[in-house]
């Protein structure tokens, strides 16, 4: 656990653009269970464009990826044309701690920016949702790097569709060979799709919310972070969210 003097200052652009992306990420992921469940919108889910749209349309993702991933990156892309075409936007990527064990977690999310973005690009913007399943320890490493290239360094594949959609993917020697994307536009899920591939995150946004001193490898293994993480308004719902998405998950086991 970092120290209380390791916490970022709120006001923060970095830090701000984070917890929203937790609460966004929470929405979709919350939107996501219920369309399973058969149930309505949470309370409060939605209020994001892009999370927007019909429940059951959500069924398409199957429960089992969320206990098989060994992570889970989401990210928000902006795809805007002023004087030249813009493509770049933000994200952050979480790590399954001790996967399969009885203290299984999830670590602190890492911020990262795609193609170079910045924190301003917003207005006249179409912003839309990918949730990145990442399927393997390796490729969850990657992202420990300065920069990993979506679809270069991470393989992107379209995602599996279906409660039991296990059989429609690639497996090999060490288990699955790809990760997989779901893409949300403009309140509606779009399905699986790799958008993201061609894509670079760049881990420098973590400087700025954790401190220069805390390495996005100590994030991805849970040794930092909490501490500031604790301060965020929106990180409970997000973590809480995705716990009860794995419970849901371990429902529907996958088939060999």
């Amino acid at each position: 656990m970092a120290a209380a003097g390791d916490a970022r200052p709120r006001h923060d652009n970095y830090y701000k653009l984070l917890d929203r992306d937790l609460k966004e990420a929470a929405d979709i992921v919350e939107i996501i269970t219920a369309g399973w469940k058969g149930e309505a919108l949470p309370e409060g889910a939605g209020g994001h464009t892009a999370v927007q749209g019909k429940v059951h349309d959500m069924d398409m993702i199957p429960p089992w990826m969320f206990t098989d991933c060994h992570g889970i990156a989401f990210l928000y892309e902006f795809k805007a044309a002023f004087l030249v075409s813009v493509h770049a936007g933000n994200g952050f990527v979480v790590s399954k701690l001790n996967k399969g064990l009885p203290g299984q977690a999830w670590s602190a999310p890492v911020p990262f920016v795609l193609g170079g973005a910045g924190i301003g690009l917003t207005g006249g913007a179409n912003r839309s949702s990918v949730v990145l399943f990442i399927m393997s320890e390796h490729d969850l490493r990657r992202f420990a790097g300065p920069d990993v290239s979506l679809g270069g360094d991470v393989n992107v594949s379209a995602g599996p569709v279906g409660r039991d959609s296990r059989a429609q993917v690639d497996l090999g020697k060490g288990g699955f060979s790809t990760n997989f994307a779901y893409s949300f536009s403009q309140g509606l899920f779009l399905g699986s799709g790799a958008t993201v591939s061609g894509s670079t995150c760049n881990s420098i946004a973590s400087h700025h919310v954790y401190g220069k001193d805390v390495t996005v490898d100590q994030l991805l293994k849970g040794e930092k972070g909490k501490e500031t993480v604790d301060t965020m308004s929106h990180a409970s719902q997000f973590y809480t969210s995705l716990s009860k998405a794995e419970e849901f998950g371990k429902h529907f086991p996958t088939s060999a």
